[in-house]
């Protein structure tokens, strides 16, 4: 049997972390005060099917309507089972439509089998059609006495306000961390399993709240491991990265951004996804917060405020490899945050010389170096993407008019096209290879856009935000790397699509300010 079934709450006293919701239960069996309908609504895992079977076999125990059924009686059993013929749970996202619910409000007519109370739980009751809802509504207000309705959802948006006036509702509530981490450990101890307290960590985290993905986790790590749970394992099975990654990628970005980026492109290349970086990155910045390290905690609150601003961008944006640049560009403008009030040239305050050393060696940036990176700062900054951006900027302030710019980069064009292919049709991604060791902006562009070889053609393909990529590709640098590496035709195929001023953003901390402003006003 699955642990998050063998493990299955049986009582209210087991639910974790939804007091506020079985308290109330608990009162109304006592009190025998007994609604109709109830609505339990709430994210995945959260315990809402098992309140409905617990409260279920409160009101069918054979010793009496009870809050604390004694699961040893024959109904408790069937029910624990899913065979008892008077609690009927019906999956509303298969059984959606009018005529399944036609046929519920025809069984209802018949009084229960063998106990106190017919039950229907609903299981996501937000599924059903609104033709359903309405076949619904008068059975559920005014039900037979025997009958019980209880509709679990995780969208209660979706449910119609005439059947939500008809129910009392229940909220639940998303469980922290820690009530998930203690929920791992003791099914650890009574499956006797050895295990790592970090991996049981990491699983509760990954988990977000939802015991029933963290138990299967649990079990599928367990699996592997032959009955140990380590951080090794849950760490492959669950790709994660490692906080040391994330640490020394931070380390690098603040001493030197262009290493910081061909580190971050070898990352992707080795099967890591961006999000997952970003994710474990918000992590480690989070666990700061509360534990005071790797960072202090008002550095890890204004880390943590940055990473936050990006969330938006990293889940819609068609390149978050580019938003991780950004990213970590905009992080490094905050190095000096390290720096104590007062402008001193010392580490981060810390009360005892071992915690000294400890932040020297975690800090992203070395604190002996603070001072002279502080003096040098306006100047990394314009260093910030790559030499391209210097390349770009100097070219845009020598030319008389964006005009000119315009019209360097159609000739540049033109010599492309008209250039002959001297060989045969370089393979794709060593062509994009010998780019990036060129010119890295290029380079990203490349690999997070669509590119592909026709014949003697490099075809570029952006499917969104024409106005900014259609205009990169025409910047003379790029064209004269396309030129010296291409040996072949470059043709740009475009499909314009609504401008993303979110992405805009990114793109004004990734590429010099004159080059945006010539995007813009494209």
């Amino acid at each position: 049997m699955a642990l998050y079934r063998k493990y299955r709450p049986q009582t209210f006293e087991e639910v974790v972390g939804q007091s506020h919701v079985t308290e109330i239960l608990t009162k109304a069996l006592d009190n025998q005060k007994i609604s109709h309908a109830y609505l339990f609504a709430g994210p995945k895992g959260s315990g809402k099917t098992s309140c409905a079977r617990i409260f279920a076999k409160g009101l069918n125990c054979e010793t009496g309507i009870t809050s604390k059924p004694c699961n040893e009686c024959e109904s408790c059993k069937l029910i624990n089972e899913g065979h008892s013929l008077d609690v009927i749970e019906i999956d509303a996202a298969s059984n959606r439509g009018v005529d399944e619910i036609r046929e519920l409000r025809e069984r209802v007519k018949y009084r229960p089998a063998q106990s106190r109370y017919k039950v229907y739980i609903i299981d996501e009751a937000h599924m059903l059609t609104r033709e359903a809802f309405n076949a619904l509504l008068k059975t559920l207000e005014e039900p037979p006495e025997y009958v019980v309705f209880i509709l679990a959802t995780t969208d209660p948006q979706k449910i119609p306000p005439t059947v939500l006036s008809r129910c009392q509702r229940f909220r639940f509530k998303k469980l922290t961390s820690d009530e998930v981490f203690q929920i791992l450990e003791n099914v650890c101890k009574s499956e006797g399993f050895s295990y790592q307290r970090e991996a049981l960590e990491l699983i509760a985290e990954v988990s977000d709240g939802a015991v029933r993905d963290a138990l299967n986790l649990l079990e599928q790590i367990s699996v592997v491991d032959e009955g140990k749970v380590s951080i090794k394992t849950a760490r492959f099975l669950l790709n994660v990265v490692e906080d040391e990654v994330i640490l020394d990628l931070l380390k690098t970005a603040f001493a030197d951004m262009d290493e910081a980026v061909e580190r971050l492109a070898e990352l992707m290349e080795s099967g890591v996804e961006p999000m997952e970086l970003f994710r474990t990155m918000k992590s480690l910045v989070r666990r700061s917060v509360f534990r005071n390290k790797p960072w202090p905690r008002d550095v890890a609150l204004e880390m943590f405020r940055v990473l936050e601003s990006y969330n938006f961008i990293m889940e819609r944006t068609e390149f978050p490899a580019v938003a991780l640049v950004a990213l970590l560009n905009e992080l490094r403008s905050k190095a000096n945050l390290g720096t104590p009030k007062g402008g001193e040239s010392a580490p981060l305050s810390e009360k005892n010389a071992d915690k000294e050393k400890t932040r020297v060696a975690e800090k992203p940036q070395e604190p002996a170096a603070e001072t002279q990176k502080e003096n040098k700062h306006s100047e990394k900054r314009e260093e910030l993407a790559n030499d391209v951006e210097a390349e770009a900027v100097k070219e845009a302030t020598e030319s008389e008019s964006k005009r000119e710019v315009s019209d360097a980069a159609a000739t540049t064009v033109t010599a492309v096209e008209e250039k002959e292919s001297s060989q045969d049709a370089t393979d794709l991604q060593s062509w994009i290879e010998n780019v990036r060791s060129e010119y890295f902006p290029l380079y990203v562009v490349l690999r997070e856009g669509k590119a592909r070889i026709e014949g003697d053609r490099l075809i570029l393909s952006f499917p969104g935000l024409l106005h900014m990529y259609g205009r990169f590709m025409e910047l003379p640098q790029v064209q004269k790397v396309l030129h010296n590496y291409g040996h072949f035709k470059v043709e740009l195929q475009t499909e314009a699509e609504e401008k993303d001023e979110s992405v805009l953003e990114i793109f004004k901390q990734v590429f010099p300010e004159a080059q945006i402003e010539e995007v813009k006003n494209n």
